[in-house]
């Protein structure tokens, strides 16, 4: 995840071909898949009664990549000249029925909303 998130967010919008955008939509949409399906599976878990996993640290490690990733796609396509002209809402939309940035802010906010609930737990 961290690999994705330093090979979106290490180009320009603005200086990317259509093929790298259609690459980077490919990558960032196996990211999100791995949000949304966090969240679903920690949301099933927790309606079915059971306890969130506490303290681990590949749980953390890898909420932290997807922080860190969530903040390079933001800065590479996510913005007035990045949404007007960019590819990577392509292979979103094709992989995961994600068509715009609203979209994708959306689920970054489901993501970030659940780690606000599951750490609040954590250290609460």
């Amino acid at each position: 995840v961290r690999v994705i998130g330093a090979a979106v967010g290490g180009r320009l919008s603005s200086s990317s071909s259509e093929e790298q955008e259609l690459a980077d939509g490919e990558l960032s949409s196996r990211v999100f898949q791995l949000m949304i399906s966090i969240v679903d599976s920690d949301n099933a878990r927790t309606q079915a009664g059971a306890a969130p996993t506490r303290n681990n640290p590949t749980r953390v490690s890898l909420d932290e990549a997807i922080v860190e990733f969530s903040q390079a796609f933001r800065k590479a396509y996510i913005g007035e000249q990045a949404v007007a002209t960019s590819k990577v809402y392509v292979r979103l939309s094709e992989r995961l029925g994600i068509p715009d940035h609203t979209v994708v802010l959306d689920v970054v906010a489901s993501k970030i909303a659940y780690n606000l609930r599951f750490y609040g737990m954590v250290d609460g």
